[in-house]
């Protein structure tokens, strides 16, 4: 998209474009700029339907950027994590953007502002099932690098007390479809 008289652009990156199921993708939204904006507004957010979606926490920060030969200042303006529960294809919709900037009236020296509305390509990412051959018995259906540490609170325990044991586990995957495993399997228990 192109503000009069000042290039503007708005673009949707996602990490990655080819992902298993249950891979997290990081989607951001970057605004590109040549001069400056007095402010932007999202009216619409992305419609992303049959996933798991994570917001992150924003905080725009100018940094320049090279686009095409032609250098930009760019800011973070929304992003989010979305972890694909089925095979096929993943499209991620527009988000609608509000954006103003300051306009001078030549004939009078009056400065004003003008604004314009934009929309970012969609995002289509391609999801693949997760490969069974070779799989361990014990996978998880986490994809990526965790750490699982458990903890007892207690090293005996009387006949007919609770055991109480605390499984955390942290990591990039989509956590919240994780499923404890279980711990104990003897017959007393």
């Amino acid at each position: 998209s192109t503000l009069f008289p000042y290039t503007t652009l708005f673009r949707s990156i996602p990490s990655k474009d080819t992902v298993y199921i249950g891979e997290g993708v990081d989607i951001s939204y970057y605004l590109y700029f040549q001069f400056p904006i007095r402010r932007w507004e999202i009216e619409e957010f992305p419609r992303v339907d049959k996933v798991l979606k994570r917001e992150r926490e924003i905080r725009p920060q100018e940094e320049t950027v090279e686009v095409g030969g032609i250098l930009y200042k760019r800011i973070l303006v929304h992003g989010f994590k979305v972890f694909p529960a089925r095979a096929g294809d993943l499209s991620i919709g527009q988000i609608k953007l509000s954006v103003s900037y300051a306009s001078e009236n030549r004939f009078v020296g009056l400065g004003g502002e003008r604004s314009k509305t934009m929309r970012n390509d969609r995002i289509e990412i391609k999801v693949l099932p997760l490969p069974v051959e070779n799989a361990p018995k014990d996978f998880t259906g986490l994809i990526g690098a965790h750490s699982f540490r458990l903890e007892s609170y207690r090293s005996k325990y009387l006949v007919n007390s609770p055991i109480e044991l605390k499984l955390s586990v942290e990591g990039p995957g989509a956590l919240e479809n994780f499923e404890a495993p279980i711990i104990y399997s003897h017959s007393n228990l």
